[in-house]
């Protein structure tokens, strides 16, 4: 598996190149974060090779809307992190079906 810091570097790295512009990496105990800003003339190719990048590889990503223009920001777990598992019955693959689904599961 590769390391969260080789997958923020690809990632950075992708984003300088297909926006074309410099990129910003803010490393916290958890995630590594990389921004860049988006050049208002992205081309619509452009756009959906880096979301098919981004969906691919990044943990989390998106952008925000500054008075400066639109930031491109893409997140990197460098942790573990637990998906908490709702609450209630826990149910198995031999659980007797609930009495008003026995008709839909047999």
């Amino acid at each position: 598996m590769n390391s969260p810091t080789d997958r923020a570097a690809r990632l950075e790295t992708l984003l300088q190149s297909v926006l074309a512009t410099s990129t910003h990496v803010e490393i916290a105990p958890s995630t590594v974060r990389v921004t860049a800003p988006v050049p208002d003339d992205l081309d619509e190719h452009a756009r959906r090779t880096l979301l098919r990048q981004l969906d691919a590889h990044a943990d989390r990503f998106g952008h925000e809307t500054t008075r400066d223009g639109a930031v491109l920001w893409v997140e990197i777990d460098t942790e573990h992190r637990a998906i908490p598992m709702p609450r209630g019955r826990a149910v198995h693959d031999d659980a007797e079906p609930h009495e008003d689904h026995k008709e839909e599961c047999t």
